[in-house]
């Protein structure tokens, strides 16, 4: 069963006495059909969510196999509020079929609507156990504390009714896998899944004057950053040691699609047992107040630079490129006959640049465009370039070898200026085209830029 349109869920929440806040109707408009609502404590995502299922209830379904729906919890304790606030919204409507409501301690609790759906509680804990019934669809409360294994079972039941998915959960109590499941929702790369992030200060019963309020600035001024960030604005927070602290989801991942009517250029660092890295580029926006957007990436592992110019081949873009930057180790010889990287994309057409890049300037020209000291961000991503997401911590490595980009650390553990040497393949190409199209950061660049050589942290 997929999800309800939303005109005609608003005539119900309006029958019901429910009138959700912008954020909220954004959830009930969107058209996935598995929606994650996440965020901080105290944020009403609960209610949303379990606002959201009433309508969906009170439909008679065909088959009589599918008429029905679950409230999850890893126990049956933390399903318990979805159900109630389902059954007092039900309750105003009369679609509880009289004498179905049963709420017995350690078992399940269920009622039947008047359409002839059964809803009830259901615990995960084991994930062994969810098997048999594939429902029409599904609410999961606190969803960070489920097993991944749970989480991936309920999916798979539900694929087969493709049934809608309402999950919610606290940052705060999160596990990895579901801080993974947060971000990549974030950045859009699950098809028919979308993820929001509920702040705390969204709950204006609790929080009237929103973000202002004065119980958000206690909490501002008690937690650090990162605790804010995780326990009340309700945003994965990464580890603090990673290099590009100023990436945000929200902010920098922008599905941007390739425009025939511009070049494209090639930034490229060409590493082979890390990942090769080929981030494609355009650029928008008058001279001084640039955007750049990488819209595509080639992100692979152990393939030479002949592969890689093959599978660049195949993209609708690659008529349009006019050039680019590579490492400049790409004009090293790994042997005495054997072209270098940099030739070998000059045989195919593409002429690149390639000089050295001071370590500590190039990174600062990066984080300058991330988040400029004036006006908004002038770096962005599309969420299919997922190596890119990846060393900047915002998704899961493609393969062995890759992960996210951290400072270096001492002995006692305490963060070192100095960034690793390693999974920063895609940052460090596109430090060397922003380096060699616009200069370094607070410099002049020349209007014609010569070709130069670049290696990223010589110099």
């Amino acid at each position: 069963m997929r999800r309800l349109p939303y005109p005609i869920k608003r005539v119900i929440f309006k029958a019901m006495g429910y009138e959700p806040s912008p954020a909220q109707e954004e959830i009930h408009r969107t058209p996935e059909r598995r929606v994650l609502a996440a965020g901080g404590e105290g944020g009403g995502k609960s209610y949303l969510i379990a606002q959201e299922l009433v309508p969906h209830v009170l439909f008679p379904i065909d088959r009589p196999e599918q008429r029905v729906f679950w409230i999850v919890g890893d126990t049956f304790k933390e399903p318990q509020e979805e159900f109630n606030i389902a059954v007092e919204s039900l309750s105003r409507l009369k679609a509880i079929k009289p004498g179905s409501l049963m709420k017995p301690e350690q078992r399940p609790w269920k009622f039947t609507t008047i359409a002839g759906n059964l809803v009830k509680t259901f615990s995960a804990h084991d994930p062994e156990t969810i098997r048999a019934e594939s429902p029409s669809g599904v609410v999961i409360a606190e969803c960070a504390q489920l097993q991944e294994d749970a989480f991936k079972r309920i999916d798979a039941r539900l694929a087969r009714t493709r049934g809608f998915l309402l999950a919610s959960g606290t940052l705060e109590l999160s596990s990895h896998w579901y801080t993974r499941l947060v971000t990549q929702g974030l950045a859009g790369q699950i098809p028919d899944f979308r993820t929001f992030t509920f702040p705390s200060w969204a709950n204006t019963h609790v929080y009237p004057l929103g973000e202002y309020d004065p119980g958000i600035e206690i909490m501002r001024q008690a937690y650090s950053e990162e605790e804010f960030n995780l326990r009340v604005r309700g945003v994965p927070t990464p580890p603090s040691h990673r290099v590009l602290r100023s990436f945000d989801p929200q902010i920098h991942i922008v599905a941007k699609e390739f425009s025939k009517d511009r070049p494209v250029y090639l930034w490229i660092d060409p590493g082979s047992r890390g990942a090769y890295a080929v981030e494609v580029v355009q650029i928008y926006g008058e001279p001084g107040k640039e955007q750049v957007y990488v819209f595509d990436e080639i992100y692979v592992q152990y393939h030479t630079t002949q592969q890689v110019i093959a599978m660049c081949r195949e993209r609708p873009w690659w008529q349009n490129v006019r050039g680019g930057v590579i490492d400049i180790f790409g004009g090293v010889r790994t042997s005495e006959n054997q072209r270098t990287a940099r030739q070998t994309w000059a045989q195919a057409g593409v002429r690149l640049g390639a000089r050295k890049v001071s370590r500590i300037a190039g990174l600062e020209t990066l984080q300058g465009w991330l988040m400029p000291a004036s006006g908004g961000a002038r770096l962005f991503v599309a969420p299919k370039c997922k190596g890119a997401l990846t060393e900047a911590g915002c998704a899961p490595p493609p393969f062995r070898g890759t992960g996210t980009w951290f400072h270096k650390k001492d002995s006692s553990g305490n963060i070192l200026e100095e960034p690793e040497g390693a999974n920063n393949h895609a940052w460090s190409a596109l430090i060397y085209g922003l380096v060699h199209h616009f200069g370094y950061a607070g410099r002049r660049k020349r209007p014609k830029p010569q070709m130069m050589e670049y290696s990223y942290g010589v110099a």
